[in-house]
């Protein structure tokens, strides 16, 4: 593919010091479609956030000064040259060398402000340029709509009634929402609302995180994002745009499908982390650095599950961060693939540790909106059924990859607290294994649409099974004219692999309605088959004879 080179240098002059800013050279592939071209932003424009390679000595009562002292000449001084407002420290550890937070280069990135930009493109070259700078970006923005479902789908709810029984939940799973906040006073989500063991409404920080009191979570939406909606800013993270509020209720719901009979402190618990705010055009905007600092709380605090409602097309490296730093944590990471027909990824969706769900309808088609992609990983039903709600309910209903996610989410807190599945990569297997295969339905989306639609009831049911693949079926013939003869014993081997978690004790059976074949060895016995482990009885075969009045031509039958 023919690709064009374009290279900038920009020439900054400070007194005392000269910057050299070599612009970063950019391929733009030739047949590449631009990034969106509406009329919404794609980031903050006078924010960058930078990342060092090294700690740096930042005083935190000079973070709003104008000058701020960080030790390093050439830093300093080109934060005083572009009129640097304020340094926003992202990641604040507890003081202790040992946390994996303080360990990861994540603490090391901050949110630079300025008073006024001209050029803020101009401004990210000249800081990446500095030796102390592993990476300058742009505060990027993330959206989710506010939409209204067409029609409602029944197909989750009736495959949670039939399989509800056998669900036997026995302990709490803590469910992180990214999004624009809850209102956890609703009569069924109060119940349900994650409470800060370490935190008292007492205005002190007791948990030593840098939040004061950060009772039911925290709203990491920036003030100044919140200003530009003429919004004020609170640290409660209230939702007053009811986005979060819905996706809440239907995680809620599924997560705690078989509590109603349990004590409130037994019931999955939803942290709420406010991330983004509601804008007069129906959107939530969400920005790069709210995302990431809500992804680090909920894996610092013990969340299972996080998911995320927003997504564009834009890979902030620090939301990479933040996705590695939880999914290292053991964070499951669920994410709406977007709502644009796409197939060109879309972020937090498309990194590499995040489940990337598309939506389908009631009739297992994707939904035209729904993006697709050899990097969707799940499909789920993109509307919810109302027979889910408390009667307050709220009276909209969205519909699109948002409550796909939702529905997976809940799907994974119910399975977390029923079973012990000790790691992330268990519970995908878990739930991608057991999918519905629609490609039939969808042949335009063929490989495009993952391991096929979310099929509560295989995933609750297959809690001692294992998916057990034949990889091949094989006899060994005893004559050089490739025909079996009659009365020889003809063994059979047989290749399969486990795509599923680890089985115990798995028999191998092989049986016929064939009136002209005789098993006489019909059994082998695994005692231990891992995930991915292949085995082969090429050592001990199945035995089997064709019988004397065996037909020519005819085709035997095996099960």
């Amino acid at each position: 593919m023919r690709k064009f080179f374009t290279a900038l240098l920009t020439l900054l002059f400070i007194p005392g010091w000269l910057i050299i800013a070599a612009g970063e050279s950019s391929f733009v592939k030739a047949n590449e479609k631009p990034l969106s071209s509406s009329k919404q932003k794609l980031y903050s424009s006078k924010e960058l956030l930078i990342q060092f390679k090294s700690k740096i000595k930042l005083d935190p009562s000079q973070f709003l000064a104008s000058e701020i002292n960080s030790g390093n000449f050439q830093l300093d001084s080109l934060n005083s040259f572009f009129q640097l407002k304020e340094i926003v420290p992202l990641f604040i550890s507890k003081n202790d060398s040992s946390t994996s937070l303080e360990q990861s280069t994540i603490s090391q990135l901050y949110l630079f402000k300025f008073a006024t930009v001209s050029s803020l493109a101009k401004l990210k070259k000249s800081y990446q340029a500095l030796n102390v700078v592993e990476f300058a970006e742009f505060n990027y923005y993330y959206f989710a709509d506010q939409s209204v479902a067409k029609n409602t789908s029944s197909l989750l709810h009736a495959q949670l009634k039939e399989a509800s029984h056998h669900l036997n939940p026995n302990h709490s799973v803590i469910i992180g929402i990214i999004d624009s906040g809850i209102d956890w006073k609703r009569k069924d989500l109060i119940a349900n609302t994650w409470s800060n063991p370490l935190e008292k409404p007492d205005g002190k920080d007791n948990d030593a995180n840098g939040l004061i009191d950060d009772i039911r979570g925290w709203n990491f939406v920036d003030k100044d994002l919140m200003n530009q909606f003429n919004l004020r800013w609170e640290s409660r993270p209230i939702d007053y745009g009811a986005h979060g509020t819905q996706i809440a209720e239907i995680i809620s719901q599924v997560s705690n499908y078989r509590f109603s009979d349990l004590t409130s402190d037994t019931k999955n618990q939803l942290m709420i982390l406010k991330a983004g705010v509601s804008s007069p055009d129906g959107k939530v905007v969400f920005s790069a650095s709210a995302l990431a600092q809500a992804i680090v709380y909920a894996a610092d605090n013990g969340a299972r599950v996080i998911i995320l409602s927003c997504n564009s097309e834009n890979p902030s490296r620090l939301l990479r961060q933040a996705v590695n730093y939880a999914a290292n944590k053991g964070c499951v990471i669920i994410a709406a693939a977007g709502d644009k027909n796409s197939d060109q990824p879309y972020y937090p969706a498309a990194f590499e540790n995040v489940w990337a769900v598309t939506a389908s309808d009631d009739n297992d088609k994707k939904l035209d909106d729904s993006n697709y992609g050899y990097w969707i990983n799940l499909v789920a039903p993109g509307s919810t059924n109302e027979n889910l709600f408390a009667s307050d309910s709220i009276r909209f209903i969205p519909s699109g990859t948002a409550i796909a996610a939702a529905n997976v989410a809940g799907l994974a807190g119910l399975l977390l607290s029923c079973e012990d599945i000790v790691d992330s990569d268990s519970l995908k297997r878990r739930i991608l294994w057991s999918s519905e295969n629609i490609y039939y339905k969808n042949p335009e989306y063929s490989g495009k649409l993952g391991a096929g639609r979310l099929n509560v009831l295989r995933a609750i049911n297959s809690q001692h099974q294992s998916n057990i693949i034949i990889q091949k079926l094989s006899y060994h013939l005893k004559s050089n004219d490739q025909n079996i003869f009659h009365f020889n014993i003809t063994p059979m081997t047989i290749s399969i692999l486990n795509l599923s978690f680890a089985a115990q004790d798995v028999n191998i059976e092989l049986t016929t309605n064939d009136p002209y074949l005789t098993v006489l060895k019909s059994e082998i016995t695994i005692p231990h088959l891992d995930y991915e482990q292949e085995f082969t009885n090429e050592f001990d075969p199945f035995q089997l004879i064709v019988n004397n009045n065996y037909p020519s031509r005819h085709e035997a039958n095996l099960l």
